[in-house]
């Protein structure tokens, strides 16, 4: 995203206070890079619409406390131009997915208003998962939740319970992806990530048992 590109090319620390003292020029940049972007994305989907499942945008916009800037402010600067960067996508009737990490509950409304179908990947330790599922429910698919920190260090019997418990909650009626909160890494044993994808298959797949309704 524009936003996330920027505050890299400033540093995150140095960006933020930027937006205080000299929008005009974080905005500015801002533009340039979103001016790029928007030709990619046009151009991939001009090609390869056909193929393409869903579009994704990575973005920074949050920590666990909250979102990095004042909402209102995050409003001006970020709603039109992400509408912008999200049109080439939309144009061809295409999903749209948001992956961001940190805190996002209050930005939930804009995020769907500014045309966003997807949100990834949801994390268990600042996000109520199934409060989300429940107020979203037919207006944003919600993807994630898994603890990667079950397949470092969890029992077999941790991972089966906490997919069959994701699958039984928030399977029914669609609208949830299961994944999982975060990276896949070379640290994870193998072993347990087949175990995942095994649970997964034996509570996960429509139409769902009558048991774990």
């Amino acid at each position: 995203s524009f936003f996330q590109a920027t505050l890299r090319a400033i540093g995150f620390d140095d960006a933020i206070l930027l937006f205080q003292e000299d929008r005009f020029f974080l905005e500015r940049l801002m533009d340039m890079l979103l001016e790029r972007q928007e030709r990619l994305i046009r151009a991939v989907c001009d090609r390869f619409a056909a193929d393409i499942t869903f579009v994704m945008i990575t973005d920074e916009i949050a920590h666990d406390a909250g979102t990095l800037l004042d909402e209102a402010l995050f409003h001006e600067i970020y709603f039109k131009r992400m509408q912008r960067l999200l049109s080439p996508a939309q144009a061809y009737d295409k999903p749209v997915a948001l992956h961001v990490k940190g805190n996002i509950a209050g930005l939930l409304p804009m995020l769907h208003d500014i045309g966003f179908d997807i949100i990834h990947p949801v994390s268990p330790v600042v996000e109520d998962i199934y409060a989300w599922k429940k107020r979203w429910a037919n207006k944003l698919v919600i993807a994630g939740n898994f603890p990667t920190s079950y397949l470092l260090s969890g029992s077999r019997e941790d991972i089966q319970g906490r997919v069959k418990e994701l699958c039984r909650s928030l399977a029914p009626g669609g609208g949830y992806v299961f994944s999982t909160a975060g990276a896949l890494t070379e640290a994870i044993p193998p072993d347990q990530f087949i175990t995942m994808v095994q649970a997964l298959h034996d509570h996960g797949r429509y139409p769902l048992r009558k048991a774990e309704r």
